[in-house]
């Protein structure tokens, strides 16, 4: 490994931190049958405050027999450097018993951007999240099990780094990366005609079951509105 790379490497071991990749809004699958498209809007707690938006169409899956929801998620982390933010996509489907319980699975790919005094980062990381609980049209509430594992992550020092410490650092790409694993609830609750309030808190560890680096809990409330 060259002077650089190990530089580069050194920076984003001491300066990145284990924080969330995806996340997801929280969905009622109970839904899928009625409503073809879900569109929300979130804020809270999920690593740094974040605010999202996200849009979600829902479209037959005639193997299964299933409606499926593709989810795409634009999230800005509050952090107090500029430049930070990311986007998923996924998809979720479920199966539903005739007294409301059931199970859903989803899927997610992340891309996500942030910045620090010495160096950027994009990280590219995937999601697998199950919900086991009762979902009706008029509510859900279901516990949550994710794991979102980091697949790559793009390292670039910043000049003020080049300059000051290295200035043969450059960028390059390290495989995989800090994943994390999620346990917590979610509920959904629909307040009048097709608009939802939505709430999803937890507790987050890393993949060794280590506290995180930010806070050990996630919690978001939101709003969907189907059409």
């Amino acid at each position: 490994m060259s002077r650089s790379i190990m530089a580069a490497t050194a920076v984003a071991l001491s300066t990145l931190v284990v924080s969330p990749l995806a996340g997801a809004q929280a969905l009622n699958p109970a839904r899928f049958d009625d409503a073809n498209h879900i569109v929300s809007g979130g804020f809270g707690v999920d690593g740094p405050i974040t605010a999202d938006v996200s849009y979600a169409p829902i479209v037959p899956f005639p193997l299964l027999d299933r409606r499926l929801a593709l989810p795409i998620r634009f999230f800005l982390p509050m952090r107090p450097y500029h430049g930070d933010y990311g986007l998923s996509t996924g998809a979720q489907l479920a199966t539903i018993g005739r007294h409301g319980f059931g199970l859903s699975g989803r899927l997610d790919l992340s891309l996500r951007r942030e910045s620090t005094e010495v160096a950027s980062f994009t990280r590219i990381g995937g999601g697998l999240t199950f919900l086991g609980g009762y979902f009706r049209e008029r509510g859900s509430v279901a516990l949550e099990l994710g794991w979102e594992p980091g697949l790559a992550t793009r390292v670039s020092p910043s000049d003020s780094y080049k300059r000051q410490t290295y200035p043969g650092a450059h960028s390059t790409w390290m495989g995989f990366g800090n994943g994390f694993l999620r346990a917590g609830v979610q509920g959904v609750v629909r307040v009048a005609g097709n608009t939802e309030l939505t709430l999803r808190t937890g507790v987050t560890r890393t993949e060794q079951l280590n506290r995180m680096d930010l806070l050990p809990f996630y919690a978001m409330v939101g709003i969907n509105q189907g059409f």
